[in-house]
């Protein structure tokens, strides 16, 4: 069996989508690449590509967070369904953006004034954060803190919590896919 890692200590943007894809095809069918990930955010977009790759790939993938797990990382490593494992001395962060950003046609950030836009973005933001929340059992303090825009920090004792949690219904996931 071959074993690649990937050391990732940046944003999560496009460069981190490929170079987990790159990765990902130097493997045989039965590699496994490990990523050791600390980040302080990035895209939602690069998020999602992510959480793609690793569903299809998630028999190959093990995340090991190594420092920080902010915004779009935190969201990353929880929603994907794949082996994580939180190292000692990690700090988390997660909030519901405040800001509507999209991408243009050049994969840069753009801003859009139109209030049905800015109103459309952050509704789909805040059913996103409403979840993570949920999901992840937060206290009703955290949630109402996300829900309203602000930093959420959280220790390494919470991340593992969380991570329990979040393997709990994993598991509940593969066993049973209808549910």
């Amino acid at each position: 069996m071959s074993k690649q890692i990937l050391i990732w200590n940046n944003s999560i943007d496009f460069d981190f989508v490929n170079a987990v894809a790159d990765k990902l095809n130097c493997l045989p069918e039965d590699g496994e690449l490990d990523i050791y990930l600390s980040s302080t955010g990035g895209l939602v977009a690069a998020e999602k590509m992510l959480l793609d790759i690793i569903e299809n790939r998630k028999k190959q993938i093990g995340i090991f967070c190594t420092a920080l797990l902010h915004s779009a990382a935190f969201s990353l490593f929880f929603n994907a369904k794949c082996y994580r494992k939180i190292l000692p001395g990690i700090v988390g962060m997660y909030h519901s953006a405040t800001l509507p950003i999209n991408l243009n046609h050049h994969g840069n950030p753009a801003y859009h004034d139109g209030a049905a836009y800015k109103k459309l973005l952050m509704t789909d933001d805040k059913v996103e954060a409403e979840y993570m929340c949920d999901y992840l059992e937060m206290t009703p303090l955290q949630k109402k803190k996300v829900m309203g825009g602000y930093d959420v920090f959280f220790t390494t004792e919470e991340m593992q919590k969380f991570l329990e949690i979040s393997n709990k219904k994993n598991l509940i996931l593969i066993e049973n896919p209808n549910h």
